[in-house]
């Protein structure tokens, strides 16, 4: 099961560097940001759990949590999330999240970092709370948003957003060098010499 949620994670993470270079390359910094926050907890979940495999069962048995209680609230507006499951699948579920309540949960996000290395943790402010205030519709979130105007006011930025762009490349690139060195020790897949090659290629680029 360790393995098996290491890789996906990992390769989930990949796509979504994908999708953060594209996003930056578009200009639409922001839009990268919002996906930087997954990718940091896909890439903290995945080192967590290279560390504590006896964890792994707790995550996996969450996913019966929240499938169950997703499905429950979908069936609200009409949308039948279990539409091809059997009634015993259905029941089936039900005590599986009912027995996954029971469990101790995962530590959060910035405590898992923590107890990985201190460098994990010190990316949990850029790439998971700052990214947070352009998820959620909050007066800081539109606040950042804006431009304020010499004259007073403030006007919609729809143009600018090269820094968080370049931000997010950055921390996006950072973490994606960390899941590829997990990946690599983890299966032993015998790519130091590339990873090193890659960890220098970072230097090279963002040392300028």
């Amino acid at each position: 099961m360790t393995n098996k949620a290491i890789f996906f994670l990992g390769r989930i993470a990949a796509d979504d560097f994908s999708e953060i270079l594209i996003l930056s390359g578009n200009g639409r910094g922001i839009g990268a940001y919002k996906i930087l926050r997954g990718m940091y907890e896909r890439v903290v979940y995945a080192s967590y759990l290279d560390k504590n495999e006896d964890k792994s069962r707790l995550f996996a048995r969450k996913g019966f949590v929240d499938k169950q209680k997703l499905a429950t609230r979908l069936l609200e507006f009409g949308i039948d999330l279990l539409s091809d499951f059997s009634p015993q699948d259905k029941i089936e579920l039900e005590t599986r999240a009912a027995e996954a309540r029971k469990d101790m949960p995962l530590l959060a996000v910035p405590e898992m970092a923590e107890k990985i290395d201190m460098s994990l943790k010190r990316l949990y402010g850029p790439c998971h709370l700052e990214p947070t205030i352009h998820i959620h519709a909050s007066a800081f979130g539109m606040e950042r948003r804006l431009r304020q105007l010499p004259g007073g006011g403030f006007r919609y930025n729809d143009d600018d957003y090269r820094p968080q762009a370049r931000r997010a490349l950055i921390f996006g690139h950072q973490l994606l060098l960390r899941i590829l060195s997990l990946q690599n020790t983890r299966f032993q897949l015998g790519m130091d010499d590339e990873v090193q090659e890659c960890l220098m290629a970072f230097q090279e680029i963002w040392g300028r």
